[in-house]
């Protein structure tokens, strides 16, 4: 992990806070909108890698913090210098993006959708999903403590089409729920309708985002908590499920060889 003293910048920080000024905008504000913790803001400005999540979380924070400020983050995500890893592995830097940086060029024209992911993207989709993860962990947090009423809808991510379940009980896993909140199994063996029905027993707030992806329809992509944790009272779980393929994929996948 590097940070400001460690000699490796790659002037995301300085882009961010100087759109934040042009805006006229505090970290408060910034962080009243986004939702996105102020420590979590100020390490972005400062690029003290070393206060950050891991990077799946930190990728996420930075593209909605962009987006938030009208900056295109597709360009400040590939000068990050770092790879996506696990949820709690903390940063890894990457060599090949440090000596690379440089050379990309800033925009600062807003794009008015998030690039589509595909599925030649390997980790880059992972990363996507688990920033989508987030987002929707941080609006139904929100949401609980103002109405203390469970989550079960979330709100729209630009580009990507987001859904909440309601479902039957009656199609929920045979799985024992008689410990309060202990830790999380691994959701990713059940279908969508299974897992939010195994999440409704045990009275836990959730919500579910639905992403295209080559897996069946329903398929549980992702999860957090990770399976094994023992969420904190308050965790909200959120599912990652798949929608099915999206429409003209196999087409764009076939042509878009470079």
């Amino acid at each position: 992990m590097v940070g400001r003293g460690d000699g490796y910048l790659t002037g995301i920080g300085e882009e961010l806070r100087q759109a934040r000024i042009r805006r006229g905008r505090s970290i408060a504000q910034a962080h009243q909108a986004t939702r996105i913790a102020r420590h979590y803001l100020e390490a972005l400005e400062a690029e003290d890698w070393r206060r950050m999540p891991a990077a799946p979380f930190a990728r996420g924070f930075l593209s909605s913090y962009a987006q938030y400020l009208g900056l295109d983050e597709g360009p400040l995500l590939d000068r990050f210098p770092f790879e996506p890893s696990a949820p709690g592995e903390g940063l890894q830097l990457s060599d090949e993006t440090i000596e690379s940086y440089q050379s990309v060029e800033r925009s600062g024209t807003p794009r008015e959708e998030l690039r589509p992911s595909r599925v030649h993207l390997g980790p880059w989709l992972v990363a996507a999903v688990v920033v989508l993860v987030i987002i929707g962990a941080v609006v139904a947090v929100v949401s609980l403590r103002e109405e203390a009423l469970p989550v079960e809808e979330t709100r729209d991510v630009p580009g990507i089409d987001t859904v909440a379940e309601t479902l039957d009980q009656t199609n929920a896993p045979q799985i024992n729920t008689n410990a309060d909140f202990q830790a999380l199994p691994d959701l990713r063996q059940f279908t969508s309708r299974e897992a939010v029905s195994y999440i409704k027993l045990l009275n836990a707030p959730y919500v579910v985002v639905s992403i295209y992806d080559d897996s069946p329809v329903g398929t549980v992509l992702e999860q957090s908590p990770a399976p094994g944790a023992n969420p904190p009272e308050d965790a909200v779980i959120t599912l990652v499920v798949s929608r099915g393929p999206r429409p003209g994929a196999s087409t764009d996948t076939g042509s878009g060889g470079g």
